[in-house]
């Protein structure tokens, strides 16, 4: 395969029912297929939701209205292929991905 580089960042550790979730913020150096996700189940940390690469099944039972992975880009930029310019763009959390942080607030905080 091609070099994948992710830099990351841990902002917080959650402990509770017989499982450990963080949340995470990363930043793409290459834009590889699925980059995030490979590299989260290779550290032994998949993605939550994520049915390919992590435990679906069991995050699922965790957190009932989770809709896919817990994976959003909250910041995208790059340079426009035409004009040059760059362009900027943001997003919020989706609601239940604010509602699987609000349920690990209710767990042990280890980090």
């Amino acid at each position: 395969g091609k070099r994948a580089v992710t830099d990351y960042r841990t902002i917080a550790v959650y402990s509770g029912r017989n499982a450990t979730y963080s949340h995470m913020r990363f930043a793409l150096k290459t834009g590889r297929t699925h980059q995030i996700r490979v590299h989260c189940a290779s550290a032994g940390h998949p993605i939550a939701g994520d049915s390919v690469y992590g435990k679906a099944d069991r995050d699922k039972k965790y957190f009932p209205r989770l809709e896919g992975q817990c994976l959003h880009a909250a910041c995208i930029g790059f340079k426009h292929p035409v004009t040059g310019e760059y362009l900027e763009f943001s997003a919020p959390y989706p609601e239940y991905f604010e509602e699987v942080l609000t349920t690990l607030e209710h767990w042990d905080r280890i980090l």
